[in-house]
């Protein structure tokens, strides 16, 4: 579940997506599929609801919400309040996602609020989302998002996506977000799955083919002279429950 909140009085609006990662197409193939959307202009407190509401209905979707800004930030808190257990948070090194990590130098939260802050990324989830549809990798069942489609164009010297002037992108920008960190959260997931397989296969292994050990000779107790297993007990002990 993606979540891209506006301020409310802009001309912006905010928009809801929820994607279904086991999806099948129209030919049987498996697909990312869109499968609900919400756009309109709510306030901060009130997307924090539907949003608790709606990712109730799809398993506790796995949510990430736009807090570039500050815009998401009411959101947020919200969700939180609601007591909604799957948000996403800020990995500290997002803007290098295409590095391989070892999992143990993955920082902890260390009480970071929840919510995607990192604004340096949205051309790369932009490109990123734009090369999933022209290959139909993701499917849109949207009319709001193919219009958006018919206004998004390459602007300005650099070539930038973005939508025509006096236009909109909000569903597009919130689709792709959630879209990026899908697939850099189940990337690193994945990494980390294999990882504990391949220790566990290799723990397996060498349990079934160690040699049991032979048994160990038994050693003679030989008792200190002030203590003795007669001697132990609190009951039979001149020092009583010091023993």
């Amino acid at each position: 579940m993606s979540i891209d909140c506006s301020r409310g009085d802009a001309a912006d609006r905010t928009a809801i997506e929820i994607i279904d990662l086991d999806g099948v197409d129209d030919d049987g193939k498996p697909c990312l599929e869109q499968v609900l959307e919400y756009q309109g202009k709510k306030l901060g407190d009130t997307v924090g609801e539907m949003a608790n509401y709606y990712g109730k209905m799809y398993g506790d979707a796995f949510a990430v919400v736009d807090c570039v800004g500050g815009t998401g930030d009411a959101c947020v808190l919200m969700m939180q309040r609601l007591k909604y257990k799957n948000l996403f948070y800020d990995d500290v090194d997002l803007k290098s996602y295409t590095i391989q990590r070892e999992a143990s130098t993955i920082p902890v939260k260390d009480g970071r609020a929840p919510g995607f802050h990192t604004n340096a990324v949205r051309d790369q989830m932009l490109i990123g989302f734009a090369d999933m549809v022209r290959t139909n990798q993701f499917k849109i069942r949207s009319r709001r998002v193919i219009a958006e489609l018919d206004t998004w164009i390459y602007k300005g010297p650099t070539a930038r996506i973005d939508h025509q002037d006096g236009c909109h992108d909000d569903t597009i920008t919130c689709l792709a977000m959630g879209l990026f960190v899908m697939k850099f959260s189940l990337n690193k997931l994945q990494r980390a799955r294999e990882k504990d397989a391949a220790i566990l296969q290799a723990w397996r292994v060498n349990t079934l083919t160690t040699k049991p050990e032979e048994p160990k000779p038994e050693k003679k107790n030989f008792n200190l002279p002030f203590y003795s297993s007669k001697t132990a007990s609190k009951n039979n002990s001149p020092y009583g429950a010091y023993m």
